[in-house]
């Protein structure tokens, strides 16, 4: 085994060297990236506000909120965000999914 791998680097030493060529091309990319006084504009359409967090959070509860109802007998918090949010770990059997909680 030892013998081959020297082989091999042996055999990779002796081969002649291929000149190489470098090539440069004449047209030139550029991507003009904003200054921060300039992205200050944008600031609110690339990032979400305060306003949008609390919004979201509300938005949740109230789905949450509705999805444990709709259940007899009602869900837990836990169960709901299960069944919400990670649908794929429930087993069709053991619960019928009846939350249409219209936000």
């Amino acid at each position: 085994m030892y013998l081959m791998q020297n082989m091999d680097f042996i055999e990779h030493a002796c081969r002649p060297k291929t000149r190489r060529k470098i090539k440069f091309n004449s047209v030139v990319n550029v991507v003009l990236i904003p200054s921060v006084k300039e992205m200050e504009s944008m600031k609110n359409d690339l990032w979400w506000s305060n306003t949008d967090y609390i919004s979201f959070h509300m938005s949740s509860c109230k789905e949450l909120r509705d999805c444990m109802c709709e259940h007899s007998p009602p869900l837990t918090r836990g169960q709901a965000m299960k069944i919400l949010y990670q649908p794929s770990t429930i087993d069709e059997c053991s619960i019928t999914i009846n939350c249409s909680a219209q936000i």
